[in-house]
Protein backbone atom coordinates (compact mmCIF):
# COMPACT_ATOMS: atom_id res chain seq x y z
CA UNK A 1 0.00 0.00 0.00
CA UNK A 2 1.38 3.38 -1.00
CA UNK A 3 1.44 6.44 1.22
CA UNK A 4 2.13 10.13 0.78
CA UNK A 5 5.72 9.39 1.82
CA UNK A 6 6.04 6.81 -0.96
CA UNK A 7 4.73 9.38 -3.44
CA UNK A 8 7.24 12.02 -2.30
CA UNK A 9 10.10 9.51 -2.61
CA UNK A 10 8.91 8.67 -6.11
CA UNK A 11 8.92 12.35 -7.07
CA UNK A 12 12.52 12.66 -5.87
CA UNK A 13 13.46 9.58 -7.86
CA UNK A 14 11.75 10.94 -10.99
CA UNK A 15 13.62 14.25 -10.63
CA UNK A 16 16.92 12.36 -10.47
CA UNK A 17 16.01 10.24 -13.48
CA UNK A 18 15.06 13.34 -15.47
CA UNK A 19 18.37 14.98 -14.59
CA UNK A 20 20.24 11.88 -15.75
CA UNK A 21 18.35 12.14 -19.08
CA UNK A 22 19.24 15.78 -19.55
CA UNK A 23 16.36 17.89 -18.29
CA UNK A 24 15.11 19.47 -15.11
CA UNK A 25 11.81 18.08 -13.90
CA UNK A 26 9.36 20.74 -12.75
CA UNK A 27 7.19 19.47 -9.88
CA UNK A 28 4.14 21.40 -8.73
CA UNK A 29 1.59 20.48 -6.08
CA UNK A 30 -2.10 20.67 -6.93
CA UNK A 31 -5.04 21.51 -4.70
CA UNK A 32 -5.22 17.81 -3.87
CA UNK A 33 -2.26 17.23 -1.55
CA UNK A 34 -1.74 13.75 -3.01
CA UNK A 35 -1.52 14.81 -6.67
CA UNK A 36 1.33 16.58 -8.45
CA UNK A 37 1.92 17.96 -11.91
CA UNK A 38 5.33 17.15 -13.31
CA UNK A 39 6.70 18.67 -16.49
CA UNK A 40 9.54 19.00 -18.91
CA UNK A 41 9.34 22.75 -19.44
CA UNK A 42 11.70 22.61 -22.43
CA UNK A 43 9.16 20.81 -24.59
CA UNK A 44 6.07 21.67 -22.54
CA UNK A 45 5.04 18.08 -21.84
CA UNK A 46 3.10 17.59 -18.63
CA UNK A 47 2.02 14.59 -16.59
CA UNK A 48 -0.02 14.10 -13.45
CA UNK A 49 1.04 11.66 -10.75
CA UNK A 50 -0.63 10.93 -7.46
CA UNK A 51 -2.22 8.60 -4.97
CA UNK A 52 -5.57 7.11 -5.77
CA UNK A 53 -7.64 4.31 -4.30
CA UNK A 54 -8.42 1.20 -6.33
CA UNK A 55 -10.25 -1.69 -4.69
CA UNK A 56 -9.60 -0.23 -1.21
CA UNK A 57 -5.84 -0.04 -1.86
CA UNK A 58 -3.82 3.16 -2.28
CA UNK A 59 -1.83 3.07 -5.51
CA UNK A 60 0.23 5.61 -7.41
CA UNK A 61 -1.21 6.41 -10.83
CA UNK A 62 0.22 8.60 -13.57
CA UNK A 63 -1.16 10.14 -16.72
CA UNK A 64 0.18 12.27 -19.53
CA UNK A 65 -1.94 15.39 -20.04
CA UNK A 66 -2.97 16.87 -23.37
CA UNK A 67 -2.74 20.55 -22.46
CA UNK A 68 -4.37 21.73 -25.70
CA UNK A 69 -7.49 19.69 -24.88
CA UNK A 70 -7.37 20.85 -21.23
CA UNK A 71 -7.28 24.49 -22.39
CA UNK A 72 -10.12 23.93 -24.85
CA UNK A 73 -12.38 22.47 -22.15
CA UNK A 74 -11.49 25.36 -19.82
CA UNK A 75 -12.39 27.87 -22.55
CA UNK A 76 -15.70 26.06 -23.04
CA UNK A 77 -16.50 26.56 -19.34
CA UNK A 78 -15.80 23.11 -17.94
CA UNK A 79 -14.48 22.96 -14.39
CA UNK A 80 -11.50 20.93 -13.24
CA UNK A 81 -13.94 18.55 -11.52
CA UNK A 82 -15.80 18.13 -14.84
CA UNK A 83 -12.56 17.29 -16.60
CA UNK A 84 -11.35 14.69 -14.11
CA UNK A 85 -14.71 13.12 -13.26
CA UNK A 86 -16.51 12.96 -16.64
CA UNK A 87 -15.29 9.79 -18.33
CA UNK A 88 -15.30 10.90 -21.98
CA UNK A 89 -13.69 14.26 -21.15
CA UNK A 90 -11.12 12.65 -18.86
CA UNK A 91 -10.23 10.13 -21.57
CA UNK A 92 -9.78 12.97 -24.06
CA UNK A 93 -7.30 14.80 -21.80
CA UNK A 94 -5.47 12.11 -19.86
CA UNK A 95 -3.57 9.08 -21.15
CA UNK A 96 -2.44 6.46 -18.63
CA UNK A 97 1.31 5.89 -18.54
CA UNK A 98 3.13 3.55 -16.20
CA UNK A 99 5.13 5.36 -13.51
CA UNK A 100 8.24 3.58 -14.76
CA UNK A 101 7.75 5.18 -18.20
CA UNK A 102 6.97 8.73 -17.04
CA UNK A 103 10.34 10.35 -17.65
CA UNK A 104 10.70 8.79 -21.12
CA UNK A 105 7.17 10.02 -21.91
CA UNK A 106 8.21 13.55 -20.94
CA UNK A 107 11.21 13.54 -23.33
Amino acid sequence: MHTRGTLLKLLDSLAQEAESKGFELSIEATQDEDTYLIANMENRKIACVGLTEINNTNVIASYMMNMKRWAWYKEEGFTTDDMVETKNIKNDIFEFVAVTDLIDSLL
